[in-house]
């Protein structure tokens, strides 16, 4: 119990002093960058293909659903140009200024690798390896793949998306509204 107090402590303290510079959570350079300086224009896709491929992402279908899909409209419509999976996600990534941040978890989801176990190779609950040991050996201890991961969609990323839709900036705008409207009275 104490040992959780402590780690909760440890916790506590990385997000006291987070910032997006100190490398405890590795950000792609462009999503930084993004993150930052957010895009303003009203998103306007004119691509069919492009459309299709992100209409089949977003429809919440596995990556193997996806590829299914893709691979049957490939052998139907030989000349189309639906991106593929890892094509689609960065697209995604790239539109909407969403970037999903990866971390590598405990196959039993006891824990998350990060924070005050980031550096762990076993997980400190249940003592499962974190990286897939038959790759590691087969590699000589070089490609450390995780057996599990987890991914967190950044809150400030989904604000700043919904701020550069001109009908959800408005709806976001409604507390506001009203409250000033409730003034005014």
């Amino acid at each position: 119990r104490l040992d959780d107090i402590k780690d909760a402590m440890i916790f506590i303290e990385a997000l006291r002093s987070a910032t997006l510079d100190n490398g405890l959570i590795s950000f792609d350079p462009d999503a930084l960058e993004r993150l930052r300086n957010p895009p303003r224009e009203v998103l306007s896709i004119d691509d069919p293909d492009v459309l299709l491929s992100l209409k089949l992402f977003l429809a919440d279908t596995t990556e193997a659903a996806y590829n299914s899909i893709r691979n049957a409209i490939m052998e139907r419509f030989p000349d189309s140009e639906v991106l593929s999976y890892y094509q689609v996600r960065r697209r995604v990534a790239l539109l909407s200024g969403i970037q999903p941040i990866v971390h590598d978890m405990c196959i039993d989801s006891c824990v998350a690798f990060c924070g005050p176990w980031q550096h762990h190779d076993k997980c400190p609950k249940c003592g499962q390896d974190r990286y897939d040991q038959n790759i590691l050996r087969k590699s000589h201890g070089r490609k450390k793949v995780p057996v599990r991961v987890f991914e967190t969609i950044p809150v400030a990323d989904q604000i700043q998306a919904l701020w550069r839709d001109p009908s959800s900036a408005q709806k976001m705008r409604y507390r506001d509204d009203a409250t000033n409207v409730l003034l005014e009275k």
